[in-house]
């Protein structure tokens, strides 16, 4: 089960199992909104948490041996996040099926001229949950309006059938 709660001003983020315990962490975020958080199990084995706070979306990883949640470094030591359109880097991230699991993507919608184009690039969360790396981009749609459904599915948060299972509780 994972839950959002406010202690004493510090915003945490949990997970609670039945077999490893509680655990949490803190986090930050200057966004007014209430955070969001979900959780899936990526093809790679890597179970991950994702951290919605409105403006962008940390990724988490929940490890067995030490009943944690952790940040998941990305190639320059950070923690990995996705823009949900505040910066330059993305517009949302979205989770696909394929073959032999559940694949993660940062998706990313532009407006050139009178048309919209959406790519997405797999995010490849290690087994281990050490890291995070940028795989292959591709174009999702091209030359689309403003109001194609794929330039929509751009700007969110989905990760296949998984719905956003924590918010977090605000006065």
């Amino acid at each position: 089960m994972l839950w959002l709660a406010d202690v004493d001003g510090r915003r945490l983020l949990g997970a609670t199992t039945t077999a490893h315990g509680t655990t949490s962490v803190e986090f930050t975020s200057a966004a007014p909104q209430a955070a969001g958080a979900s959780a899936a199990v990526l093809a790679s084995g890597a179970p991950v948490v994702l951290l919605d706070t409105g403006r962008s979306v940390q990724v988490y990883a929940y490890r067995q041996e030490d009943a944690a949640l952790v940040p998941v470094p990305g190639e320059d030591g950070a923690q990995y996040s996705f823009s949900l359109g505040f910066t330059p880097h993305g517009t949302g991230l979205t989770c696909a099926p394929a073959g032999d699991g559940l694949h993660l993507y940062g998706v990313d919608a532009r407006q050139e001229g009178g048309s919209w184009t959406v790519t997405r690039t797999e995010v490849v969360v290690d087994a281990n949950r050490v890291h995070a790396r940028n795989g292959a981009t591709e174009t999702v749609a091209s030359g689309v309006r403003a109001d194609d459904p794929a330039v929509a599915a751009a700007h969110g948060t989905t990760c296949g059938q998984a719905a956003e299972v924590a918010v977090e509780p605000r006065s």
